[in-house]
């Protein structure tokens, strides 16, 4: 293929990412959005053209963990730290792959993905629900010039890296309060790693390791470090202390808002909220994002 024909043909990628702490929902509200999307999934291959059906997979962080061996340890737990957003995610690989993404459509040909070894419990969600979403994403798909491709990233530190955030076009986060999140975590039962290997949190594990890289991971992102009931700083302002500077005026500052999720009644506690609402409201955010494209026209 010439670079003309690369060109006219190139992809449009909308990238939503879905982001938020261990047990948040976070892989079960994307593949319900996705199940939903009127899509032609041809995720893997080393370039892909565009075509008049949607193509739409998913791009799981969990993927880019290091082995274990060269994760920090914890001498207090006795244990990997999986948790450290510094550390505990290859970044300079998740940057390629979500780069080649943007640019071809696909994942590489040689990524693989272990999301299969960790089922997810049926959470299903209303017949109406369902109907009412397959037509309305079918209709905004039906506009001139939109996306060819919308891919999701889920992850529990998808805001920690600043490169990998300013590629997201729509960044979503699911908000979770500590002793809810305590009890889904307790209650998982361990998973499979990227080494293949069964893994359940030692003792401490939650309040030594898993909580505080949750506040280092997210404290960014909320006024007064709040990540439990603060409001969302603009995408701007949400700096880690490691972040390049961007100026305030540009595009990337000025175009991207944190799209908040609330998992409970209450921010922070209260309630779980139903499945099915917490769909409903990730829908309507992906539609926002659809009919508010400014690909170029055809």
């Amino acid at each position: 293929m010439s670079s003309s024909d690369s060109s006219s043909s190139s992809p449009r990628v909308l990238l939503v990412g879905i982001g938020g702490p261990t047990c948040s929902g976070k892989t079960t509200l994307t593949k319900h959005i996705l199940s939903l999307l009127p899509t032609s999934p041809s995720p893997s291959s080393s370039s892909s053209s565009a075509s008049s059906s949607l193509t739409s997979f998913i791009v799981h962080q969990d993927d880019f963990a290091p082995p274990e061996s060269s994760l920090q340890w914890n001498e207090e737990v006795g244990s990997a730290d999986w948790d450290d957003p510094a550390t505990s995610v290859d970044w300079r690989r998740l940057r390629s792959t979500l780069a080649h993404v943007k640019a071809n459509g696909a994942l590489p040909r040689d990524h693989g993905s272990h999301d299969e070894s960790n089922p997810l419990p049926e959470r299903a969600i209303r017949p109406e629900t369902e109907e009412k979403y397959r037509q309305l994403f079918k209709e905004a798909m039906q506009r001139k010039g939109g996306p060819t491709h919308v891919v999701f990233l889920d992850g529990f530190l998808l805001y920690y890296d600043e490169e990998v955030r300013d590629m997201i076009d729509v960044p979503i986060f699911l908000r979770i309060g500590k002793e809810l999140l305590r009890e889904r975590r307790e209650k998982r039962g361990g998973y499979v790693t990227a080494d293949g290997d069964r893994w359940e949190d030692p003792p401490l594990y939650f309040s030594h390791i898993l909580w505080p890289s949750h506040l280092k991971a997210h404290s960014h992102l909320f006024k007064d470090a709040d990540v439990e009931a603060g409001t969302v700083l603009p995408i701007s302002a949400a700096r880690t202390p490691a972040s390049r500077t961007i100026p305030e005026d540009s595009e990337s500052a000025a175009q991207k808002v944190l799209r908040l999720i609330e998992v409970q009644d209450q921010p922070g506690k209260g309630e779980p909220r139903e499945i099915d609402e917490i769909v409903q409201e990730g829908c309507e955010i992906v539609l926002e994002a659809l009919k508010e494209w400014k690909g170029e026209e055809e």
